[in-house]
């Protein structure tokens, strides 16, 4: 669920269902283009961007790098509808403590991870997040609506471009989303092993 604000009050729902419709665009084949991107550059943008429905909810909201740059083999614009996905929902399911994202390499991957302090639910139902129109409040009373497509498209764009995505969660102990993507070298570093290679041949 892409849309930014927050459940409750300060609900826009025109921009809402504006929101939703672009991800039900993004639903349809993607057509991605894969190239080097900077995971740490795309998770500050996403967290500015969305930094003023935290703190209309009192929230924190924080990205946590262990690197300068964290290089992936990913469309650039499928990681940021990634990221806006997970981050406004966790700041939407969240009313007390915050959000953080954090960035780093893990063996083969390019990690991203979204945690909150929000709903939780039951590990048991965490499949049915990523299915269509499945909304994890509807055994709360539906205190939290949405248009429940927006982590269908998470996993599709994730899955397109050669990564996988993950949950734990726990009711009443919030969410933590962990996507992994190919990680990759800068475009520059790129540039370098080519020369390199090409002057291997050459000597050949």
């Amino acid at each position: 669920e892409i849309a930014a604000a927050a459940a409750g009050k300060g609900t826009l729902p025109a921009q809402a269902g504006e929101r939703a419709q672009k991800l039900r665009n993004a639903a349809g084949q993607m057509g991605l283009e894969t190239e080097p991107v900077d995971l740490v550059t795309k998770a500050r943008r996403a967290a500015e961007e969305l930094r003023p429905q935290a703190t209309e909810k009192g929230l924190g909201l924080t990205v946590e790098t262990g690197r300068p740059e964290v290089w992936a083999r990913a469309d650039a614009g499928s990681v940021q509808i990634v990221l806006q996905n997970l981050v406004s929902n966790a700041i939407k399911y969240t009313e007390e403590g915050g959000v953080h994202v954090r960035v780093f390499r893990e063996n083969g991957w390019a990690v991203l991870e979204v945690e909150d302090t929000g709903i939780g639910m039951d590990p048991a139902l965490a499949d049915d997040l990523f299915k269509p129109f499945r909304q994890a409040s509807e055994g709360l009373g539906r205190a939290y609506e949405g248009s429940g497509v927006g982590l269908a498209v998470t996993q599709k764009a994730t899955e397109e471009m050669g990564g996988q995505v993950d949950v734990e969660t726990e009711a009443g102990a919030g969410s933590c989303f962990t996507v992994r993507l190919p990680k990759a070298t800068s475009p520059e570093a790129e540039v370098t092993e080519f020369l390199e290679s090409v002057d291997e041949c050459l000597v050949v």
